[in-house]
């Protein structure tokens, strides 16, 4: 019921009108569809999701009934229907072009497959699968092209001469073997988020390990394609390099370099790559001190990834350090509270909330509501998995609040646990030189007091 209720409420006013109409256009005198709208428009009137139970007993008089459920699986399946067709006129305006010809591409398969069983038309079935062809080759679709040059082979291969069959055949052969590489390209671009995902700090073994195998291989495919995708991501690769390598200004140029990919070829225009690109040089900004420029592209980024739940976090995130980096910290307090608001948290998962209760923490501390940042601080959290990388900042972060509030005994022991932390994990874990003199500085400033 939650998910039908937030993806009606998803509709903007012109396809929520489209839609109402959509529901009784042909069966209007059908009670079971007239059922149909009144429950989608009992969804619409409450900004939160009713229960099964009220919505029930409002259309049928009863509690419970078994078509109540037959009842939402029909509007959810008429809904997703009803996104595909040409009356839902805001799909255009939504998709990026890229997106919405795969959507096309996806569209004409369909009714050349139901024409090709249905009806005996070859010379409609030639143009619209031409039609389908032209479209995947403009957008660089190599599956699509492959799997449709294969069709035409074997409906219409028949009519032509062996050596224009063998020509198929290497074209398909070639965009099969493009399809490949861009897949293993994208593969690694999954692969070099993931890495920074759950840790604050990647191992650099394994990191270099990636970059070494990867940005070759990436090389290498370029030169094989030519696919400005392929491209966009061997970039993508460079920079994070040069960011792991705190080349920072290198790492910005190629960040401007990718922006220009995106802008120039259509097959690689999505309104969430410029975001990506956004976000990392809001990072680059970060680390060579533009704060403003940071929070800046950050925003920028927000506005592109907004469909985005995990990207549209990182670029919260970049604003929030660059917004603390310029001491404005009632700001932050806004950003943190973003995340525990709608459908985010769930969406987002324990981890990435966890991080945001201790960023949280952080600027109640700076604001000096010691208390405050005390309970978040007592609270179970999942960053504990991440043991010398955002664990040990909150385990310090504790200390220090302690020390404020004058809670000597707590603090000392507090120190004694984390000393005894680190003991426990910095073999399989090591703990980073910054940390263990922040300990020592703590300790010994502690025991001097």
């Amino acid at each position: 019921m939650e998910d039908l209720h937030t993806l009606l409420h998803s509709l903007t006013a012109a396809e929520w009108d489209c839609f109402q109409a959509y529901l009784v256009t042909f069966t209007a005198l059908d009670p079971f569809e007239q059922k149909q709208l009144r429950l989608a428009q009992l969804l619409i009137e409450n900004q939160r999701c009713p229960p099964s139970s009220k919505c029930c007993l409002i259309i049928y008089r009863r509690k419970n009934d078994q078509s109540f459920e037959m009842l939402k699986s029909r509007i959810k399946a008429k809904l997703f229907d009803f996104l595909l067709t040409d009356t839902c006129t805001d799909t255009k305006k939504q998709l990026d072009e890229v997106d919405y010809a795969i959507v096309l591409i996806k569209k004409k398969s369909a009714q050349f497959h139901q024409l090709y069983h249905t009806k005996n038309q070859s010379r409609l079935l030639y143009d619209l699968l031409n039609t389908i062809i032209f479209i995947s080759r403009k957008y660089k679709q190599y599956s699509s092209l492959a799997q449709h040059l294969r069709l035409k082979k074997y409906i219409f291969g028949w009519k032509k001469s062996n050596p224009a069959i063998k020509n198929i055949d290497n074209e398909i052969e070639k965009h099969e073997a493009f399809q490949r590489m861009v897949d293993k390209a994208e593969s690694y671009h999954h692969e070099l988020f993931m890495h920074y995902e759950y840790c604050s700090k990647p191992p650099q073994e394994k990191l270099s390990a990636f970059f070494k195998n990867a940005i070759p291989e990436l090389e290498k495919y370029y030169r094989l394609t030519k696919s400005p995708l392929v491209c966009y991501y061997l970039f993508f690769l460079k920079m994070s390099l040069c960011m792991n390598s705190c080349d920072y200004t290198k790492a910005r140029k190629i960040c401007f370099k990718l922006l220009h990919i995106i802008h120039t070829h259509k097959s690689v225009y999505q309104r969430q790559r410029l975001g990506e690109v956004f976000n990392n040089i809001s990072r680059a900004s970060l680390a060579m001190g533009y704060y403003k420029q940071a929070v800046t592209y950050a925003r920028g980024a927000q506005k592109h990834v907004s469909h985005s739940i995990t990207h549209y976090y990182s670029a919260l995130e970049h604003e929030f350090y660059g917004l603390c980096a310029m001491k404005k910290y009632s700001h932050p307090t806004e950003i943190t509270s973003k995340v525990f608001t709608g459908t985010y948290e769930k969406e987002l998962g324990k981890f990435r909330c966890s991080k945001s209760n201790y960023f949280l923490a952080n600027v109640l501390f700076k604001q000096r509501q010691f208390n405050k940042t005390l309970n978040i601080l007592s609270q179970k959290r999942e960053i504990c998995r991440d043991k010398s990388g955002w664990e040990t900042g909150a385990r310090i972060l504790t200390i220090m609040t302690f020390i404020e509030l004058n809670e000597d005994h707590k603090a000392a022991l507090a120190i004694h646990n984390l000393k005894q932390f680190f003991r426990r994990i910095d073999k399989k874990y090591p703990i980073r030189i910054r940390d263990k003199k922040i300990l020592n500085l703590l300790s010994s400033g502690f025991e001097k007091n």
